[in-house]
C-alpha cells in the first residue's frame, strides 16, 4: 500500500503494480432511472481489463438495489457506500482512492458509454505509452430519445501532442472542463495531488481539469465518440433556485483557480488560459448574480470580503466591464449592486425598441432562465420558452409554456413576422447551431438576437 499526505489527511492508495487498465468511477445518487443502462453499457464493451467503482451517496430509490444486484454478478465491479450524503466530489475522491487501474475513467450516473468505444481506447493507450491525459475529442448528446449527431469538441480535426501547443490551442477554442471528457493516469492524479474540491455544488469538475491540464507532461486525443451525455433541464433549474448558494460555490472555485494561476501561471501560454478561465467563470456567474436580491447580494460581499481580501485577483484578471471592473472601481458592495443594475440595462436594450409582438426566449438553461426572469420583471411581455430538448417541451417554467422549434413550421408568414426569438446559451457552437436552426424554421435574421451567453456585455 502506498501512503500520501494531502491537506492534513491521509489516503491509502493500492499499488501501481495492478494490471488493471481503467477504473470507470461511478457516483450514485437516486439513479434508478437510468443506472443499469449506465452500468451495462460498460459490460456490453468488447473490453474486460477494467473495474467499475460505484460510490453511493445514501440514494432513498432503487439504486442501491441494482448496484448491489451487478456486484453480485461481476467481480470487477465494487460498491461504496456513504454515511451520508456528501456530494459528487466527495464520492469522485473516493473513488480515486480505491481505484487500481492504470487510468481513471470518470461517468455519470444517468450517462452511458458508445458500443466497443474501450477497446479502441486500450489500443491508443497501449501505443502512447506514459500519457497523463487522454483527451476525447468528441462526444455524443441525448435529449430524450432523440440523438445530436457526434460533436467535435474543438471544432478542427487536429493538433500536435505538444504541451505548448495545448495552451496555444486552448487559448483559441472553447475547454470543456467536464470530467468525463478525458481519461487521467492515475499515477499522475497521486503524483500531483490532484482532488476534487469538496462543498460545492458547481465547477468542481472544471477546477480538477484545468489543475491537470496545468501539471500534465504528456497527453494524446482520442477523435471518437466514447461518452453519451444525457441531456436535461434540471441542473440549470436547480442553479436556477439555488441562485445565491450557487453564486458562493463559483467564488470558492475562482479563489481556487487563482491559487492555481499563482502556483502554475509562470508560462505565458498558460498564463493566459487560467485567466481566460477565471473570466469565464465570472461569465457564467453572471445569470445568476442578477437573480439574487439585495440582502443576499450584500451577503456575497462579506464572503468575496474576507476570501479576497489580500488577493490581487482585481489586478491579473482584466475585464472591461465586466464584474471585476465595477467591485474595482465601487468597492465589493457597491460594485456588485451597480454591475447588477448594469446588465439588467443591457438586457432591457435588447427589446426596449422592438416592433415585434412576441419575444420568446431559448433555451431553458440558466442563461435563458436569468433573460426571462429580468425582462419580465421590469414589465416586458415574454411569450414562452423554445427547446430542442422534448422532455421539457410542453411544461413551463417561470408560468412561461417550454415549445419545440418545431412549432414554428407551423404559423404562417404573417405570424412568423411577428415574433423574435433571443438566443441564450454559452458555447458558441450551439448558438450557431439554433440559429440555423430557427433560420430554417421560417424565421428572418433580424427575428433573431444571437449572442453568446452575457458576452454582449463586453
Amino acid at each position: 500500500m502506498r501512503l500520501y499526505k494531502q491537506k492534513k489527511h491521509y489516503h491509502y492508495l493500492s499499488n501501481f503494480s495492478s494490471n488493471v487498465l481503467f477504473s470507470i468511477i461511478i457516483p450514485v445518487y437516486n439513479s434508478e432511472k437510468h443506472l443499469v443502462q449506465c452500468i451495462q453499457s460498460i459490460l456490453n464493451q468488447k473490453y474486460t481489463n477494467l473495474e467499475i467503482i460505484l460510490i453511493d451517496d445514501c440514494s432513498t430509490d432503487e439504486s442501491i438495489k441494482i448496484s448491489r444486484s451487478f456486484a453480485k454478478k461481476y467481480k470487477n465491479i465494487k460498491i461504496i457506500f456513504n454515511k451520508k450524503n456528501e456530494g459528487v466530489s466527495t464520492c469522485r475522491n473516493k473513488g480515486i482512492r480505491n481505484a487500481t487501474g492504470k487510468y481513471i475513467i470518470f461517468l455519470d450516473s444517468d450517462d452511458y458509454f458508445l458500443n466497443n468505444g474501450l477497446k479502441k481506447l486500450a489500443n491508443l493507450i497501449k501505443d502512447n505509452n506514459g500519457v497523463n491525459l487522454v483527451i476525447f475529442t468528441h462526444f455524443t448528446m441525448k435529449a430524450g430519445n432523440k440523438f445530436i449527431k457526434s460533436r467535435n469538441i474543438f471544432f478542427r480535426n487536429s493538433l500536435e501532442c505538444k504541451v505548448n501547443d495545448l495552451f496555444k490551442f486552448y487559448n483559441n477554442n472553447f475547454c470543456y472542463g467536464y470530467c468525463w471528457s478525458y481519461v487521467f493516469e492515475r499515477k499522475f492524479i497521486i503524483k500531483e495531488k490532484l482532488q476534487f474540491l469538496t462543498g460545492v455544488r458547481v465547477g468542481e469538475d472544471r477546477l480538477f481539469v484545468y489543475r491537470s491540464l496545468c501539471c500534465c507532461k504528456k497527453f494524446i486525443l482520442y477523435k471518437k465518440s466514447l461518452y453519451c451525455y444525457r441531456l436535461g433541464g434540471a441542473l440549470s433549474l436547480r442553479k436556477f433556485k439555488m441562485s445565491y448558494v450557487i453564486c458562493v460555490d463559483y467564488f470558492k472555485i475562482i479563489k481556487e483557480m487563482y491559487n492555481v494561476l499563482i502556483k502554475k501561471g509562470s508560462q505565458k501560454q498558460k498564463k493566459v488560459f487560467l485567466i481566460k478561465a477565471i473570466q469565464h467563470l465570472l461569465m457564467e456567474l453572471t445569470p445568476l448574480l442578477i437573480l439574487i436580491s439585495q440582502n443576499e447580494i450584500f451577503k456575497l460581499s462579506k464572503i468575496i470580503q474576507k476570501n479576497f481580501k489580500n488577493s490581487k485577483l482585481l489586478e491579473v484578471v482584466p475585464q472591461e466591464k465586466g464584474l471585476f471592473f465595477y467591485i474595482k472601481k465601487h468597492g465589493i458592495h457597491n460594485g456588485l449592486i451597480n454591475y447588477k443594475n448594469f446588465v439588467i440595462e443591457k438586457l432591457k436594450l435588447i427589446v426596449s425598441n422592438l416592433k415585434f409582438e412576441k419575444i420568446y426566449i431559448f433555451s431553458i438553461g440558466i442563461y435563458g432562465l436569468a433573460t426571462a426572469k429580468s425582462l419580465l420583471k421590469e414589465g416586458y411581455s415574454i411569450k414562452g420558452f423554445f427547446d430542442n430538448n422534448k422532455k421539457v417541451c410542453g411544461s413551463r417554467r417561470l408560468g412561461l409554456k417550454v415549445l419545440s422549434p418545431v412549432f414554428l413550421k407551423k404559423k404562417s408568414k404573417k405570424e412568423l413576422s411577428k415574433i423574435y426569438v433571443i438566443i441564450s446559451n454559452h458555447e458558441k457552437a450551439t448558438v450557431h447551431s439554433i440559429f440555423t436552426q430557427l433560420k430554417k424554421n421560417g424565421l428572418k435574421k433580424k427575428q433573431i438576437f444571437r449572442r453568446l451567453s452575457y458576452s454582449f456585455l463586453k
